[in-house]
């Protein structure tokens, strides 16, 4: 009985293994060719470990190569999860979480017209503050969210720029 099942079953596959040439030239004859992907004005952010430090580099793509990353992160605490988003105007701004003295708080520095800020802490009044993610809408308006602890429970926060600082965690 098995040799009658394998027979039957084997004319089939036969048969397709032997068209399997044919329907693939044809199904590639109707695929369009996907749309070259352009590397120029990308940016590549990461954690990395330096000199025995957890640090954030940057580095952006000159439409030819890589630039040579960059150590933005200054403080000696273990630098993590960055974020980074560029304004209309080509400016960078990159936000990531610090770990140190026992509790997390967020970082974020600017490149503005080419010349990196200073670090600068957001102070959120929060225990904790984790993987941060920053933004630009439509309009132009900076916005970042983070995973934070409040001491009762970990939730989503977010705050805005305000043109010289971000405003109060929401």
């Amino acid at each position: 009985m098995k040799s009658f099942r394998l027979k039957r079953l084997s004319l089939p596959m036969l048969i397709l293994i032997l068209l399997f040439p044919v329907i693939s030239a044809a199904s590639q004859n109707n695929i369009e060719e996907a749309p070259q992907v352009s590397l120029k004005n990308a940016i590549w952010t990461w954690s990395d470990k330096m000199g025995g430090q957890q640090s954030i580099f940057i580095s952006r793509h000159t439409g030819d190569d890589w630039e040579e990353p960059v150590k933005i992160s200054t403080n000696e605490n273990f630098n993590v999860v960055p974020s980074v988003t560029r304004t209309a105007a080509g400016d960078l701004w990159v936000v990531w979480s610090t770990i140190g003295g026992g509790h997390s708080s967020l970082v974020y520095k600017r490149l503005v017209g080419g010349v990196w800020t200073e670090e600068t802490s957001y102070y959120t009044g929060l225990n904790s503050n984790t993987a941060p993610s920053i933004g630009i809408d439509p309009k132009g308006k900076v916005w970042l969210a983070w995973a934070g602890f409040d001491g009762i429970s970990d939730e989503i926060f977010y705050s805005t720029w305000d043109g010289s600082s971000f405003a109060p965690a929401v």
